[in-house]
C-alpha cells in the first residue's frame, strides 16, 4: 500500500474551523486510483467524491475524523511536500 496524506491545515467550512488533509496514492494511473478508491471505501469515503479524477492531482479530501481513520487504516502523514513531489513525478511520465 503506499497511501500518503498531508499534515492536517485548518480551513473554515460554514463558519466552522474544520482540519482538512489530501489522501493520495504514491502509484500512478489506474492502479493508484485503484487503490485510491478502495482505501477510501475502508474508511467511509464515496468514490464520487474523488477529486480531480484521472489527472495527475487526483486525491481525496479530508476532513475531521477522516483523516484519523486514514492513519489508522494504514496511510502515512508526510510534509505537503511530499505530495508535491508526486504530482510532478506523473506530471513528468
Amino acid at each position: 500500500m503506499a497511501l500518503i496524506y498531508d499534515k492536517p491545515s485548518p480551513s473554515y467550512k460554514s463558519g466552522h474551523r474544520v482540519m482538512c488533509s489530501h489522501l493520495m496514492s504514491t502509484l500512478d494511473g489506474y492502479e493508484g486510483q485503484q487503490e485510491l478508491i478502495e482505501f477510501g471505501k475502508t474508511i467511509g469515503l464515496k468514490p464520487s467524491w474523488l477529486q480531480k479524477k484521472d489527472t495527475p492531482y487526483e486525491h481525496f479530501d479530508l476532513m475531521g475524523s477522516k483523516i484519523f481513520a486514514a492513519g489508522a487504516a494504514g496511510a502515512h502523514e508526510v510534509p505537503g511536500r511530499e505530495l508535491v513531489e508526486v504530482i510532478r513525478r506523473r506530471k513528468n511520465a
